[in-house]
C-alpha cells in the first residue's frame, strides 16, 4: 500500500482514513495487491510453453495503413492520448532486475526459465491517478507546494512547470511532473496538467465547504480533493472511455462470469492494440502537423508542439475538421521510437520477451466462451485467418497466415485484426471488448478510496467536460 500522507485521528471522517486510502487490492483480499510482481500469464494445461509467432504482415505499410483509416477513422484523435494516460495510470511495467527492492534472486528450475522473465509493476496502486500524483505531496515537494499541498501549475500554462537546472537554464527534463511517460507527447503532456489543474479547483472548492480560511488543515483538503478526483476518474473511464472503445451490445450479460485475466496480458496484449490509434498528421495551430514534430525526443528538450494552440473540441467532440482516428489492423508509419525503429516492430520484440496470452491459449478460449455463439465463431483459427488474408489482399506467399498463425500471433495484433474486420465505428471487436471491460471493471471494483466527501464538488462524466470546466475557472478566476 502506499501511504499518501499523515491523518488526523482525533476524529472520524477522511482525515482518521487507514494507509491503505489510496490502493487497489486483488479480489478477495483486501490490502493486499495486484500490483509489484506480476503474475505469469496462465498457459493452462499445454504440454510446452512456446514464444509467440513472427507476423508475417506489414501493419506500417502507408497504403495499407491509409485504407484502413479511411474505413475506420471516426473516433476524435483526442481519445488516443486519453487512453494512454488510462494505460499509465493502470502500469509501468519493467523486468523484476530492475528492482534494486525485489529482495535476492532464486535459482529458476529449468522449466522456469522456459517462461518469460518476471516483471514488476512500477505503478502499485493502478486506477488510483498514480501516474498523477505518485505518493503525494509530502514526497514529492517538488511537484507540490508544500504550504497548500495544491499541485506547482500555472494558470492558462498548458504544460508543467519546468523547475530549471542551476548548470543548465536548457534543461527541460526537471518538471513538476511525477510521471515522465506523460510528456511523451504534447497532448498527453496537457492531458496530465488538466488532472492536476482539476485537483486543485476541487481543493479550493473543498476548504471553502469546509469554511477553512487558511492552508493549516491542507492534509484533509488533499485527501478530500483527492478522493473526490478519483472517483470522477473513474466515472470518465467507465462513461467516456470505455463507451468510446467498446460496443456495449457486443458485451455478454454474464460479463462478470468471464475468467480474470493477469496483468501482463492486458498492459502487453490488450492496451498495446491501442497503438494503431496514432496518426501522421494532427489538426494544431489551423494546420495539420506532423506526428513526429509531436513526440518528445529527449527529456532535455521543450518541443515546439507545447506552444502550439490546441482546440479541444476538435480533439474530443468530433468536429469535422477535427482528425479521426480508429482501431484497426494498421499502425502509423510515422509512429518511431529512439532509433527509428517502428513502434510496431518494437510492440513484437516486447510480445516475445513478456509474452501476454493469446488467442490459442486456453483461458483466452475460455473468455470467448463467453461471446455471443456468432461473434465466437468469428473467431474461429481458420476463418479469422482467412478473413485475414482477404483483408490485406494475400492470396499466397509467405505473408499468408495459417491457422495456426492466427492462435500464436502475439495477443494485441489479434485484436486489431478483429477490430478492422468486426468492430463498429472504429472500436475494438467483441472478444477486445470483452477483456478491456471486464479487466478494467475488475480494478475499479477493487480500487480502495474513501468516497467523495461531498455532493458540492463538481462531477462530470467525460473528459471534455473536465477540460472544459478547467478552462472556464481559469478565465473566470486566473486571468
Amino acid at each position: 500500500m502506499t501511504i499518501d500522507e499523515p491523518h488526523n485521528a482525533e476524529d472520524g471522517g477522511l482525515d482518521s482514513a487507514t494507509p491503505s486510502q489510496f490502493a487497489t487490492c486483488a479480489a478477495g483480499e483486501p490490502f493486499s495487491r495486484l500490483k509489484s510482481v506480476q503474475p505469469t500469464a496462465d498457459y493452462g494445461e499445454g504440454p510446452t510453453f512456446s514464444p509467440p509467432r513472427a507476423l508475417p504482415l506489414n501493419l506500417a505499410d502507408p497504403a495499407h495503413r491509409e485504407s484502413r483509416m479511411a474505413a475506420k477513422a471516426v473516433i476524435p484523435a483526442g481519445y488516443t492520448y486519453f487512453g494512454q494516460l488510462i494505460a499509465h495510470d493502470l502500469g509501468n511495467s519493467v523486468d523484476i532486475d530492475a528492482v534494486p527492492h525485489r529482495g535476492g534472486a532464486k535459482e529458476l528450475s529449468p522449466s522456469q526459465k522456459m517462461l518469460p522473465p518476471i516483471r514488476y509493476n512500477l505503478i502499485e496502486n493502478p486506477l488510483t491517478l498514480e501516474t498523477v500524483y505518485g505518493p503525494g505531496p509530502t514526497l514529492l515537494t517538488h511537484v507540490f507546494d508544500h504550504n497548500t499541498f495544491l499541485f506547482r501549475v500555472i494558470p492558462k500554462r498548458t504544460v508543467s512547470v519546468q523547475l530549471g537546472n542551476p548548470i543548465d537554464a536548457t534543461d527541460h527534463s526537471i518538471r513538476a511532473l511525477y510521471d515522465g511517460r506523460n510528456r511523451d507527447t504534447t497532448f498527453l503532456h496537457r492531458l496530465a496538467v488538466i488532472w492536476m489543474k482539476f485537483h486543485n479547483y476541487v481543493a479550493r472548492d473543498y476548504q471553502e465547504i469546509l469554511r477553512l480560511d487558511d492552508w493549516r488543515e491542507k492534509a484533509k483538503i488533499h485527501s478530500g480533493a483527492r478522493a473526490h478526483v478519483i472517483s470522477v476518474w473513474h466515472e470518465v473511464i467507465r462513461r467516456d472511455f470505455l463507451q468510446t472503445f467498446v460496443d456495449p451490445a457486443k458485451l455478454p450479460a454474464n460479463l462478470k462470469n468471464a475468467p480474470d485475466l493477469d496483468e501482463t496480458t492486458l498492459l502487453h496484449g490488450v492496451f498495446r492494440t491501442f497503438h494503431a490509434l496514432p496518426r501522421s498528421n494532427y489538426f494544431m495551430s489551423g494546420v495539420h502537423q506532423r506526428l513526429t514534430d509531436l513526440l518528445l525526443t529527449s527529456l532535455n528538450d521543450r518541443p515546439a508542439a507545447d506552444r502550439w494552440s490546441l482546440s479541444w473540441e476538435d480533439f474530443f467532440a468530433g468536429t469535422q475538421r477535427g482528425t479521426k482516428t480508429g482501431l484497426s489492423a494498421s499502425v502509423s508509419p510515422s509512429l518511431t521510437v529512439r532509433g527509428g525503429l517502428q513502434l510496431s516492430s518494437l510492440d513484437l520484440r516486447t510480445a516475445d520477451a513478456v509474452n501476454p496470452l493469446r488467442l490459442g491459449d486456453d483461458k483466452i478460449k475460455d473468455v470467448i466462451s463467453h461471446l455471443d455463439n456468432s461473434d465466437a465463431r468469428l473467431l474461429d483459427p481458420e476463418t479469422l485467418a482467412q478473413a485475414t488474408n482477404d483483408l490485406f489482399g494475400v492470396v499466397s506467399g509467405p505473408e499468408k497466415l495459417s491457422a495456426e498463425d492466427i492462435e500464436w500471433m502475439p495477443l494485441f495484433a489479434t485484436l486489431m485484426i478483429e477490430a478492422d474486420l468486426h468492430g463498429k465505428d472504429g472500436r475494438f471487436g467483441p472478444l477486445g471488448g470483452l477483456i478491456l471491460t471486464k479487466m478494467i471493471e475488475d480494478i475499479l471494483e477493487n480500487v480502495v478510496v474513501p468516497p467523495s466527501p461531498s455532493d458540492k464538488l463538481p462531477r462530470f462524466k467525460s473528459m471534455l467536460e473536465i477540460i472544459n470546466y478547467v478552462q472556464d475557472r481559469e478565465r473566470k478566476e486566473d486571468a
